[in-house]
């Protein structure tokens, strides 16, 4: 039997200082039957330029403005003529073994998703992520839709057969935060078959301080992307998981709290107005339990609300 051809996906936007080094790992795959395909959403560093470079060996398209990583994943979907895909960030690598050792899972085991082993890579430190012998795909929906410890929610570190992907209706998305988890829900609704492949490693280089910066937008963020997932639950019937949504969103008001604490770009006063005002919306009503409100939060009297704040998120994280 011929082996499948694994259509290869990176998204790249402003990774001028990295993409070369992904797009070399992924040309130095074991398994020859691969199409690499780079999509670079309007770089203005000489991202384009670079990849460039690779001619025939990669087939490079640019988007004519800046449509995000969703979308600019959804198109790589469209540009690709493999039996199976993957995704690799454009500041990530693969192990030279990883699509080979994929591959021979998925055949082995009829699977519609494998899952790779990730190594997150901080500075020198290769930390070895947990990954389970197996994944139950309801369980992998629900980690989508509010728990992402049952199953690694991201869109890269997979492998996925084509033919499942074109029975998804992808979710309308554009956002900063979510893009994985909103990505996964319509593919996990239709019960795929998961396997894992402990032998092809995903190197994903974490951020390291940059990803923790205070983002004075994040809130809203989480509150679009849990309305998407509450919406979603509603129409397909998988209403029983929003209590769960609501929980996890209460989670990240908290930690959005501690971030704010945390950038010391604000005075007590201010961080008080800002969550009377957020907490006087009425979605929190749904949300937050009696005893989860603003008193729960900060000081009704004002006083050391830094400690007060700390306090709290302390025992809800």
């Amino acid at each position: 039997m011929n082996a499948p051809l694994v259509s290869i996906i990176i998204p790249a936007y402003n990774k001028s200082g990295t993409v070369e080094k992904t797009i070399k790992s992924v040309l130095r795959q074991t398994y020859d039957n691969i199409e690499v395909i780079v999509i670079d959403d309007a770089s203005t560093d000489g991202t384009f330029q670079q990849c460039q470079r690779y001619g025939s060996n990669v087939k490079l398209y640019r988007n004519d403005s800046n449509i995000g990583l969703y979308k600019t994943r959804l198109k790589g979907l469209q540009c690709a003529n493999g039996e199976y895909i993957t995704f690799i960030d454009a500041d990530d690598r693969l192990s030279q073994r990883s699509i080979e050792t994929s591959v021979t899972s998925a055949v082995k085991n009829n699977s519609d998703i494998v899952q790779m082993t990730v190594t997150r890579r901080v500075t020198k430190l290769n930390i070895p992520c947990k990954i389970r012998l197996n994944y139950d795909p309801d369980k992998a929906l629900e980690a989508c839709l509010y728990d992402e410890h049952l199953f690694p929610v991201s869109c890269w570190s997979k492998l996925y057969r084509k033919s499942l992907l074109s029975k998804v209706k992808f979710l309308d998305f554009d956002r900063f935060w979510g893009e994985d988890r909103i990505f996964n829900i319509p593919i996990l609704q239709h019960k795929p078959k998961i396997s894992i492949a402990k032998g092809a490693v995903y190197n994903y280089y974490w951020g390291g301080e940059s990803v923790n910066r205070f983002n004075p937008s994040a809130l809203e963020q989480y509150k679009n992307v849990y309305l998407i997932k509450r919406n979603w639950a509603i129409e397909n019937g998988y209403s029983h998981h929003i209590s769960a949504m609501g929980d996890e969103l209460s989670t990240l008001l908290h930690y959005h709290v501690r971030q704010m604490i945390n950038s010391g770009e604000y005075s007590d006063d201010e961080i008080i107005g800002q969550l009377e005002t957020e907490l006087a919306q009425p979605m929190w009503e749904e949300i937050l339990s009696p005893a989860d409100n603003a008193c729960s939060i900060f000081s009704v009297n004002k006083r050391s609300v830094s400690r007060i704040i700390k306090k709290a998120i302390k025992k809800l994280l």
